[in-house]
C-alpha cells in the first residue's frame, strides 16, 4: 500500500482577509495538488467542492475566478453559505441547459454581481501540494470528494453532488493510504483515508 501524505495550508482567499492569506500572493500557489474550496461557519469550515491541478494552484483558481464572476458556476447566497446551506441563485452554465444561456445571466447579472463579489469574499481554500501523475491526482480529489459526500448531516448535504468524482481505485492499482493534516478544521475530514 502507497502512503501519501497530503498536508493541506490555509485558508487562503480570492481576496486579502484578516483571517486569509490572498492565494495569489504565496509561494504555495507555485505548486500543483489538491485544493478544497471552503466556506467558514460557526462551526468549523465546510467543504463543498475538492478538487486538483497538475500545473499549479494559482493559474488554477485564476481560472475558476474567471469562471465563478462570468456567471459560468452556480451562484449560492452568501448568507445562507455562512450558516451551511447550498441555496443557488443561479444555475450556472454547465449541465442541463435551462435558463443558463446568455442573454438571460445579462438579464439577472446585475442582481447577481454582488452575490457574486461577497462570495469571492467568503471562499477560503486550503492547497495541499502533492507531486505525481494525473491518476493520481484524480483517485485523491475523487477519495476525498466522495468520502466528503458521503458524511451524514450538514457535511454531506454541503458537497456539491453534481461534481462527478473520478473512481478511487481500479482493479489491479496499488491501494493508498492518504494520511491528512489541515491547520484548520474542516468538517468531515478524516486524518486517515484508504483508497
Amino acid at each position: 500500500m502507497k502512503i501519501v501524505e497530503l498536508e493541506f495550508h490555509g485558508p487562503f482567499a480570492w481576496l486579502p482577509a484578516d483571517d486569509a492569506e490572498f492565494i495569489f500572493d504565496v509561494e504555495i500557489s507555485k505548486n500543483p495538488g489538491i485544493y478544497l474550496w471552503t466556506v467558514g461557519t460557526q462551526k468549523g469550515h465546510l467543504a463543498w467542492y475538492v478538487g486538483q491541478t497538475q500545473t499549479s494552484f494559482h493559474r488554477r483558481m485564476k481560472d475558476h475566478f474567471k469562471e465563478q464572476m462570468s456567471g459560468s458556476y452556480e451562484v449560492y447566497d452568501p448568507e445562507k453559505l455562512a450558516e451551511g446551506k447550498r441555496v443557488k441563485i443561479w444555475p450556472g452554465y454547465y449541465g442541463r441547459k435551462e435558463n443558463r444561456r446568455i442573454p438571460t445571466y445579462l438579464d439577472e447579472a446585475p442582481s447577481l454581481c454582488e452575490a457574486m463579489v461577497e462570495l469571492a469574499r467568503i471562499t477560503r481554500f486550503f492547497l495541499a501540494p502533492m507531486e505525481g501523475d494525473k491518476r493520481l491526482h484524480l483517485r485523491v480529489e475523487g477519495g476525498i470528494g466522495r468520502y466528503l459526500r458521503d458524511q451524514p448531516g450538514v457535511v454531506g448535504n454541503f458537497m456539491d453532488v453534481a461534481f462527478n468524482f473520478h473512481a478511487p481505485w481500479y482493479e489491479g492499482e496499488e491501494h493508498l493510504e492518504l494520511r491528512i493534516t489541515c491547520p484548520q478544521e474542516v468538517r468531515g475530514l478524516p486524518e486517515r483515508l484508504v483508497l
